[in-house]
């Protein structure tokens, strides 16, 4: 029976997880680029607790490599809106090589929907993270824009 016949069935969706892990010279700039000045500084242990799981499609790391080449720049926009929404506070190298000296990638190329809902957009037009592909020319969208 198809799994989309069995709403209870698991699926193993054709994406691959993508996680970034901060290095020190990203939560060095979380700091420093903070607007207020009594706010805790983050170490990077309290900046790694939490991460945005990214789906990509790719199938392996030479295949990722690809894809950072061509998405990164909105890709570290949308890791530094996470921090800070003003632009102005942004590093203005946003390039692949200062992406990879700010952040590791952690690649899970098998994905399982265990859950019983349908996927949805958690946030609605908020952050249409689920709808970022443009089914005309099949690239990359960011969210927001």
């Amino acid at each position: 029976m198809p799994a989309q016949d069995d709403p209870g069935a698991t699926i193993v969706l054709n994406r691959a997880a993508l996680i970034l892990r901060y290095k020190q010279p990203f939560v060095d700039w979380i700091n420093a680029a903070d607007p207020s000045p009594t706010s805790h500084a983050l170490s990077l242990a309290e900046a790694n607790q939490e991460h945005t799981v990214y789906l990509v499609e790719v199938e392996d790391e030479d295949e990722l490599a690809g894809w950072l080449a061509r998405h990164h720049e909105e890709l570290f926009e949308e890791e530094l809106k996470g921090w800070y929404t003003d632009p102005a506070l942004w590093p203005r190298d946003r390039s692949l090589k200062m992406l990879k000296e700010w952040c590791s990638f952690e690649l899970h190329t098998v994905v399982v929907d265990t859950g019983e809902s349908p996927l949805e957009d958690d946030e609605f037009e908020e952050w249409p993270m689920l709808a970022t592909r443009n089914p005309v020319d099949q690239s990359f969208r960011p969210p927001h824009a």
